[in-house]
């Protein structure tokens, strides 16, 4: 193989080109034996295909074009599918070693300062966590580290995802507070409606009676979940089954599809802090703190009994969804309490 051609610089110049196009092809050729990406037919909410190369410790990831850039829905998998997303590797139980030259002038063997300062002068905001990621020339990269510290695992290259286009108009949206005052209210109460006529709760009725959520991830980037009044602390006992407003979940931009949240959120939280921000402003260390390769999560029980529960990306090192909830809502005992809708538009495979 041409080593200039097959260079992580070179494949990051491929970045963002159909897969007819004539470069990703003779990179497909060379590297790949000619395999093809192909969306999965049998599941239509994915919209990534994964060519794995353990022999050259190498990844290349599809993205479906309209998903990526946020475009019409119901123009996804009709159109062009993207050279989106590549991760170099070092040697594992799985990989070897990328047998040739990692982008941006990076080495294997370099060690996490000598690639920060490196990458400290392509871009000027890194967040920095169990990984480093920086935005550089428009595309996300983490590098992730072995050895502790001492030399790199992956350096992981991705074009980010295009943000849901935000209403034009400035929305006076509820603080955290103001949630926190409609805690155990039923679902079927007036006062608890009008408060939320804003978001036009009345269209989220049949769901929330149905499947005890209101997803308005799309419009809003919320979702606000309903559980039994026996549940929460402050709901009106003579109903303990009625279904009670019980936890908001705010989103950051294209979490699980949503559009970006753009109030306030709690402890003056913001989607681009990182995982040492958070824990900084909430001001006191979680009962539950769990870190897994690809994100981590963090809970917090406070005084007057509400909670808070973050789920974090460890490969942006930025919060990805904020859960504000009432006394009551969560325990140990269940510890999943809310609900996860298992996206499966886009992942990695670092």
């Amino acid at each position: 193989m041409d080593a200039t051609i097959m260079g992580g610089d070179s494949l990051l110049a491929l970045l963002g080109r159909p897969i007819e196009d004539q470069g990703v092809q003779d990179c497909l050729e060379r590297l790949a034996r000619g395999i093809q990406p192909e969306l999965d037919a049998e599941d239509r909410e994915v919209y990534v295909d994964w060519i794995v190369l353990n022999e050259l410790g190498l990844e290349l990831g599809f993205d479906d074009q309209a998903y990526l850039e946020a475009l019409d829905p119901t123009l996804r998998r009709q159109g062009p599918v993207l050279f989106s997303q590549v991760i170099f590797h070092a040697d594992g139980p799985v990989m070897r070693n990328f047998p040739f030259k990692l982008p941006f002038g990076l080495s294997l063997d370099d060690a996490r300062q000598a690639t920060r300062t490196r990458l400290d002068a392509k871009s000027s905001q890194r967040r920095s966590y169990l990984s480093d990621f920086w935005r550089i020339a428009g595309l996300d990269v983490t590098v992730a580290y072995r050895d502790a510290g001492h030399a790199i695992q992956s350096v992981y290259c991705r074009m980010p995802e295009t943000p849901w286009a935000l209403d034009s108009h400035t929305r006076l949206l509820p603080t955290p507070e103001e949630f926190r005052n409609l805690f155990g209210l039923r679902w079927s109460q007036l006062q608890l409606r009008a408060a939320l006529a804003m978001f036009g709760i009345d269209r989220h009725l049949a769901s929330v009676r149905r499947e005890h959520v209101a997803d308005m991830r799309r419009e809003y980037g919320i979702e606000l979940y309903f559980t039994e009044g026996r549940r929460i602390v402050g709901s009106d006992r003579r109903y303990p089954n009625a279904q009670v407003f019980s936890a908001v979940t705010y989103y950051a931009a294209r979490e699980l599809d949503s559009l970006c949240w753009t109030g306030p959120l709690p402890f003056d939280l913001n989607f681009s802090d990182t995982q040492q921000d958070l824990v900084r402003k909430v001001g006191h260390r979680p009962v539950v703190h769990e870190d897994a390769l690809l994100s981590g999560h963090a809970v917090w029980c406070f005084e007057d009994g509400t909670g808070l529960n973050v789920l974090y990306s460890n490969l942006e090192n930025r919060l990805l969804r904020v859960t504000w909830m009432a006394p009551g809502f969560w325990s140990k005992d269940e510890p999943e309490a809310v609900v996860d809708h298992g996206e499966k538009g886009r992942g990695a495979r670092a």
